[in-house]
């Protein structure tokens, strides 16, 4: 009966390791990408305004994320940068490190999207400047473009 018991639990750890296997196979597992995207923005008032910088790009399951570093040494402004995509709605903050911009921050909403193709992004919207928490009404529109790879 020992024999009998010890044959059936193998048979059954066998079964239910091939199903294990099976199902895990078929299931869609996700593993967040990561990109290097050369970025390239304008100001909508400003269209001779550009900046530019490079960021860290993370696909992932539920919102991407972007961060770099925005370095103007001719308008001696340099600028933390991170952003999150969320089915197509972007948010990013420009975060100002140099001493001439102390304490200021560009927030950026818009829509757009990363190509999962080609790896072109593309993001309008609107952007507002603050310092501390107060709006300086230097706000307009800003246009920003990405080559990923």
């Amino acid at each position: 009966m020992k024999t009998i018991t010890t044959s059936l639990c193998a048979a059954a750890l066998a079964a239910a390791s091939s199903f294990g296997l099976v199902s895990a196979l078929s299931s869609d597992a996700w593993a967040d990408k990561q990109f290097m995207c050369r970025m390239k923005g304008t100001w909508g008032d400003a269209a001779s305004d550009v900046f530019e910088f490079d960021a860290v790009y993370v696909a992932r399951n539920g919102p991407d994320t972007f961060n770099g570093v925005y370095d103007n040494p001719g308008a001696s402004s340099k600028a933390d940068i991170k952003g999150v995509a969320t089915n197509g709605t972007w948010l990013i903050l420009l975060t100002y490190t140099d001493s001439t911009h102390k304490g200021m921050i560009k927030e950026l909403k818009g829509a757009g999207m990363k190509d999962p193709v080609t790896h072109l992004l593309n993001v309008k919207g609107n952007y507002r400047t603050l310092i501390g928490t107060s709006d300086i009404g230097k706000n307009g529109t800003f246009l920003l473009e990405g080559k990923c790879h």
